[in-house]
């Protein structure tokens, strides 16, 4: 055997020597260095004998198969039950073969051969082993994802583009053009700029987790991560672009100007005004300030675009506190003679008009009347009034219903959270005036309507008499028109 041999120098070969010649120092110490055990100082015994051709074929000759069964030869050659007899055996047959006159060379190359061996018997007992050692591999690899997967889906059926980023072909394709053009985003090396409105508007309308769309877009989910942050933060830019406060020279709208029941008397409405809720992940020592059962206020108009939205003001109160608030910090602003529709949550003023109280108000309650009489002119007109102010609930019902995440909450950070419900906004308003009708806003009946009972009145912020004054008269104002 060729370990048997090579435990004896004394016991050279033809065959040996005539391969002396064949291996180098380097490719020994080639081979040394694959040694599971190989450490620095083995390295250092061993080049000496390295420098003697017939030492280095006597190492290059030493078999793993061969060199180790159940552990240290002797377990082999010696027939030892156990590998303890076997080690014994070995050592022992080492330390014999040191008698001869020679006998610092023999200990040396015996040393050199012993640790070679137990290098050797380590490898195996290893590879024996269950291997639990992770290796790293490839994840995302798969070949119809990623630029490939949004491809398919914006050029297939335009009912899979909806249903997958929430809008039609084509508004997809027009909106990344408008954010290419003013640079809002750009291609990189390895995610289109389709690529990244994808992912903005698949996380949005899905409400998915990132771990989700990792598989998706075939991307690690620090990838996609900042990716979605980037295009949160371009659409939000957008806000001064398709969220527009109305003009005091707009005419009356055609859905008020077209209808008798409305016409003339809410000619100067030019929208309504409500709050919704919009669940919200904040830090719990901060948790109080946001309390509301009503946490983002929404002006909308009668086409179902918003005028204004209000997110992220720190209020525990009812309606007309964020109101307030929304006029004071956030440059919200009424048209000289135009007024907005608002529940009895927000006080009754020149610019904000409320139904009277005391008097049924929901659309509902209205629904058994059928060809009954109203009951005075204060029931009708809380009629009229709740069928207009149905709009703003329409909205946001829309709102909700494209973009999931809205539903459901998400768990970026809370300033991240905030553009996001500007962002969805801004996308809804743009799909708004762009196209005008999609399957979401053509749905009559929403099964998410919201129909919130009036909030009870803030103690703490009442109307002024002056603004109590001024909504009575255009109460009156509204009733001399009739």
């Amino acid at each position: 055997m060729k370990l048997a041999k090579s435990l004896f120098p004394g016991s050279s070969s033809s065959t040996a020597s005539k391969d002396e010649e064949q291996y180098t120092v380097r490719e020994c110490m080639s081979r040394l260095k694959t040694m599971v055990r190989y450490s620095q100082e083995l390295l250092m015994r061993a080049l000496p004998l390295f420098e003697i051709p017939f030492k280095r074929v006597v190492f290059m000759s030493l078999d793993e198969e061969d060199a180790m069964v159940n552990g240290y030869p002797g377990a082999r050659y010696k027939g030892f039950a156990t590998v303890e007899e076997g080690n014994m055996a070995f050592r022992g047959i080492i330390m014999r073969q040191t008698s001869s006159a020679n006998d610092t060379a023999i200990l040396e190359e015996n040393a050199m051969f012993m640790a070679v061996g137990e290098m050797l018997m380590s490898s195996i007992m290893d590879e024996d082993e269950e291997d639990t050692t992770l290796i790293p591999r490839p994840m995302h690899t798969s070949h119809h994802t990623r630029h490939v997967w949004v491809h398919k889906v914006l050029h297939g059926h335009e009912h899979r583009c909806y249903n997958t980023f929430r809008m039609h072909p084509y508004m997809f394709l027009k909106l990344r053009d408008i954010f290419v053009e003013r640079e809002l985003i750009r291609d990189c090396h390895y995610v289109t700029t389709s690529e990244q409105l994808a992912m903005f508007l698949y996380a949005m309308g899905h409400g998915v987790a990132i771990g989700a769309m990792c598989e998706h877009f075939q991307h690690s989910s620090e990838t996609i991560n900042y990716y979605v942050n980037r295009v949160i933060k371009a659409v939000a830019l957008l806000r001064f672009t398709y969220i527009m406060l109305p003009s005091g020279t707009d005419p009356v709208h055609p859905r008020i100007h077209h209808d008798d029941r409305f016409y003339p008397y809410f000619k100067d409405a030019i929208g309504e005004i409500d709050g919704t809720y919009i669940p919200a992940h904040v830090l719990k020592d901060k948790q109080a300030r946001y309390r509301n059962r009503k946490n983002v206020m929404g002006a909308c108009g009668f086409d179902l675009i918003f005028h204004y939205v209000g997110v992220g003001f720190e209020s525990a109160g009812a309606d007309m506190t964020v109101l307030r608030r929304a006029i004071d910090v956030g440059d919200f602003t009424v048209p000289q003679g135009k007024y907005y529709l608002v529940d009895s949550g927000y006080g009754n003023a020149a610019q904000f008009l409320a139904p009277y109280c005391g008097e049924r108000y929901h659309i509902l309650e209205y629904q058994d009347r059928g060809n009954a009489a109203y009951k005075n002119m204060h029931d009708k007109f809380n009629h009229l009034h709740a069928q207009l102010c149905n709009y703003v609930e329409r909205c946001f019902s829309v709102l909700k219903n494209r973009f999931q995440t809205l539903r459901e909450g998400n768990c970026y950070p809370f300033r991240v959270q905030v553009l996001i419900v500007l962002a969805c906004c801004d996308v809804h308003n743009f799909i708004r005036r762009e196209h005008g009708e999609d399957y979401d806003f053509n749905l009559r009946q929403m099964d998410n309507v919201e129909d919130d009972d009036d909030p009870p009145d803030d103690p703490n912020l009442v109307v002024t008499p002056p603004d109590m004054q001024a909504g009575e008269i255009l109460h009156t104002q509204i009733w001399a028109n009739d």
